[in-house]
């Protein structure tokens, strides 16, 4: 059941929240969260029941082993041997059915055996409740989980609106606001509010990303058939791809971060303007935030004390500069290699979180270099952010042409007509009917077509405030991120266009809504759906 269907935005969502606001006002807490639970494992199983037997039995042992981890089940294992253990059962399960079979036909390349595929289904969202569950036990072993419900586990690995794609949300985030007796009482400026995030991520995915998607989609299936790419075709198509995935994943977030506010629950934000971002260390904290946030806590600063203690027990008596560079900079490449294999089972995965490793890396050596030579890291100009932007953007869509293409020959090719392609003649890329269509409908229009689509999501993404922003005077998420103090003329302009619950602001967001909905007939799956 996708966001953007028509059985989730006038069924499920509508027939959920009456049973939710019933159930709560006139039943029991607990009545609610259970009507919760079970319309958000009816929510999964909507994909394919067979798998439904799985998420439960793994929701089952994590508990009991955060009950062990707790102390309130008597087991014959040290602590740190039972979380070891727990992270190791999750990581089996993802491993098995996300990497058995890349691992065995890498096996068949390279050592030229002929083992058969295993040809398993890849889970829904096994890779997002694998990351919840390992980040439960360890917040369990570390104190910081305490109560031990199962209703309550249930419902935060289950909650539908971060179930299928995040945000990842942690157990302390998350269920302490179920425990508010004002949570199961009904608040309309937390309904208009959710609809209103619900309607501008609809309109973000069903308008934006999938009208652009078909110019990405025409680039890479010419380079799947070795077809050669002119320069302006390669690049053309990598930058949609990269506005593609940003409206496409961060108007999911804003469905389920609206989603998630209809029930007066607060997610954590997971985008804050990424492709604002004028170095690449800005980009990667401000895009899919909650993975990186979880890597950062749960892999990068227990990774880094290991290879410091590791380094403190060999011939080196003390850290020293050089060997403390050293630390970061492995712990830096293991991390992105992982965050990289972890959004797909291939080798073109792990070359994207590699590349965005060595960004990072060179970034970070870049700034000790300026540090030495004395320069102030502070001082800023509007040409420096505006240089740092452009080779900032460049470096991203250069990386992120591997986690579009399907194979490293796809890749390649597209790399090839980047950097090698001749001429700057840009084909007729229509493929299909699409909104702009109606403004753009010959064919010696079709050209104009890709640059308004290019150059309107690019200012929409770079100019405009984010979600978050627009409605920050309701603080539609756990974090917040206010508009920057006003600089220049149309940085106060948006300020002074935030949403607000006036008859003015809801024609336009109808219209929106609207506009979302009558495009939903085409509906496309979300990108992250995959991973």
């Amino acid at each position: 059941m996708l966001f953007n269907s028509y059985v989730f935005i006038f069924l499920f969502l509508p027939i959920t929240l009456l049973g939710f606001y019933g159930l709560g006002t006139w039943g029991s807490r607990q009545l609610a969260l259970i009507w919760l639970v079970v319309a958000s494992l009816f929510f999964y199983s909507w994909w394919n029941i067979n798998y439904l037997g799985l998420f439960c039995f793994s929701m089952f042992l994590n508990f009991f082993l955060g009950s062990a981890l707790a102390g309130e089940i008597e087991i014959p294992l040290k602590k740190i041997w039972l979380l070891r253990l727990g992270i190791t059962l999750n990581l089996g399960v993802l491993v098995y059915f996300k990497y058995a079979d890349l691992t065995i036909l890498s096996l068949n390349s390279l050592i030229n055996t002929n083992f058969p595929l295993l040809r398993v289904f890849l889970p829904l969202a096994i890779s997002f409740f694998t990351f919840q569950q390992i980040a439960y036990l360890v917040d369990v072993y570390r104190g910081k989980v305490k109560e031990n419900s199962f209703a309550n586990y249930c419902l935060f690995i289950s909650f539908f609106p971060q179930l299928i794609a995040g945000p990842i949300v942690y157990y302390r985030e998350l269920i302490p606001q179920f425990e508010r007796q004002k949570s199961f009482r009904l608040n309309p400026e937390n309904v208009l509010v959710g609809v209103t995030m619900f309607s501008m991520g609809l309109f973000k995915k069903t308008v934006l990303a999938d009208n652009i998607a078909p110019i990405a989609t025409k680039v890479f299936n010419t380079a799947v058939f070795n077809q050669p790419l002119t320069c302006a075709e390669a690049w053309v198509g990598a930058i949609a791809f990269a506005l593609q995935l940003y409206f496409d994943f961060s108007g999911y977030t804003d469905m389920a971060i609206g989603a998630a506010r209809t029930f007066g629950i607060r997610l954590p934000i997971n985008f804050n303007s990424p492709y604002k971002s004028v170095k690449i260390s800005q980009l990667w904290r401000n895009w899919h935030m909650t993975l990186t946030r979880f890597m950062r806590e749960y892999v990068f600063f227990p990774l880094s004390r290991y290879l410091q203690n590791l380094a403190l027990s060999s011939k080196t008596v003390s850290m020293n500069a050089g060997n403390t560079n050293l630390v970061t900079t492995t712990s830096t490449l293991i991390v992105m290699l992982l965050i990289g294999i972890w959004h797909g089972a291939g080798w073109n995965y792990l070359i994207w979180g590699a590349i965005n490793g060595v960004y990072l890396i060179g970034y970070q050596q870049w700034r000790e270099l300026r540090r030495r030579l004395g320069h102030n890291l502070n001082h800023r100009t509007w040409w420096s952010d505006l240089l740092g932007w452009c080779v900032t953007f460049f470096l991203w869509c250069v990386a992120l042409v591997w986690a579009k293409a399907d194979s490293m020959q796809e890749a390649t090719n597209v790399w090839g007509g980047m950097f090698a392609g001749g001429g700057f003649v840009l084909p007729n890329f229509a493929q299909g009917q699409m909104w702009s269509d109606v403004l753009f409908p010959t064919t010696q229009l079709k050209l104009i077509r890709v640059l308004f689509w290019l150059g309107l999501l690019l200012a929409i993404a770079v100019l405009t405030p984010n979600t978050q922003q627009w409605l920050e005077k309701y603080q539609p998420a756990l974090d917040h991120y206010p508009i920057p103090t006003p600089k220049n003329w149309y940085q106060r302009f948006w300020l002074k266009q935030r949403w607000q619950i006036t008859p003015y602001w809801a024609v336009i967001s109808a219209i929106l809504t609207l506009i979302a909905i009558l495009s939903v007939g085409r509906q496309q799956e979300f990108i992250y759906f995959q991973f």
